[in-house]
């Protein structure tokens, strides 16, 4: 049987296949096509909104319709990378607010969690409490922990090694210090954010499977982006929290490495998915799946974040 169109509209089985279907390209070469694909779902910039993002926009997001979504996604792969690149919190005193993001996550259920400068926001004694506190995998390689307080001291890690559907991952995290230049001095951390670079550099030497595949969530400037992006080759994937892209909102093929901008106010999903050729050759293709108004809050989610507006007596109607 032959094809000319694009090979991802064949319809497969997710998972548990244990032949491979192959198809002849005439004046291609023979693709190979598995039924283990590996999603990998970023969220970033969520800036601390609980339901409805307040855009005035056809995407209202909000974190009960993050939940529906994601659950779908979960279903329809089997299995998803699910991972946050920050930011998730707001730049806001109120810290009822931050906590009740916090409470969402939990429902959310993520393989690695990132930190951006926001959530430093309230100060250390909430960042220790009411972050890692949590049971969650908090990730960043180049974070200086040393005075964090001892019964937190372990809850960040420099590096999550996981399997997901076959594929062997690798994931690491950079917040650059000049993500901090706006703040304010008396909301400085104490928390060292040491060199990007030297940090990456020794977490990789580390790794002794090379099959594996190599992801960093990287928080900061976009002039140090482009620097890390020409020094280490061996990142299939950067996963970029700082900065707003522009996804389209169907699938695109992509080359390594490959680059995902996020969306911004917890309005869209970044999706990256991966398959493999017959002799292991990586394919990646991409998009933005954004959080419209069709898509129905996950009722229990939406529940517990309308207490929050009922604490401070304060309306909300939702959409949908």
């Amino acid at each position: 049987m032959f094809f000319t169109g694009n090979l991802r509209k064949i319809p497969l089985p997710h998972f548990f296949l244990t032949t491979f279907l192959i198809f002849v390209i005439p004046g291609n070469r023979v693709v190979s096509v598995e039924s283990e694909r590996l999603l990998i779902v970023f969220t970033a910039n969520n800036n601390g909104q609980l339901l409805d993002c307040g855009c005035n926009t056809e995407y209202p997001g909000g974190l009960p319709r993050r939940l529906t979504a994601i659950n779908n996604l979960r279903k329809e792969y089997g299995e998803i990378l699910l991972l946050e690149g920050g930011d998730f919190l707001g730049t806001t005193d109120v810290v009822l607010q931050n906590k009740f993001v916090m409470d969402a996550y939990d429902f959310l259920k993520y393989d690695g969690i990132a930190f951006g400068e926001q959530e430093f926001w309230n100060e250390v004694p909430f960042f220790e409490n009411e972050i890692l506190g949590r049971k969650q995998s908090f990730v960043c390689t180049n974070i200086n922990s040393s005075n964090v307080k001892d019964q937190t001291k372990g809850r960040i890690i420099r590096k999550i090694k996981v399997i997901k559907n076959g594929y062997k991952l690798n994931i690491f995290a950079l917040l650059h210090k000049n993500s901090f230049l706006y703040f304010p001095d008396n909301k400085i951390p104490s928390f060292q954010f040491e060199d990007v670079k030297r940090h990456l550099r020794s977490e990789l030497k580390k790794v002794n499977d090379h099959s594996s595949l190599n992801i960093v969530i990287y928080h900061g400037d976009h002039w140090i982006f482009e620097e890390l992006k020409k020094e280490f080759s061996e990142i299939a994937i950067w996963l970029i929290g700082h900065e707003p892209g522009n996804l389209l909102d169907s699938w695109q093929e992509s080359s390594k490495p490959v680059i995902v901008q996020s969306g911004t106010d917890g309005e869209s999903l970044e999706l990256v998915e991966v398959s493999k050729s017959d002799k292991g050759k990586l394919f990646f293709n991409v998009k933005r799946l954004y959080l419209t108004e069709e898509i129905v809050p996950d009722v229990e989610l939406k529940k517990s974040l309308e207490e929050y507006y009922n604490i401070i007596n304060v309306p909300f109607k939702l959409k949908n």
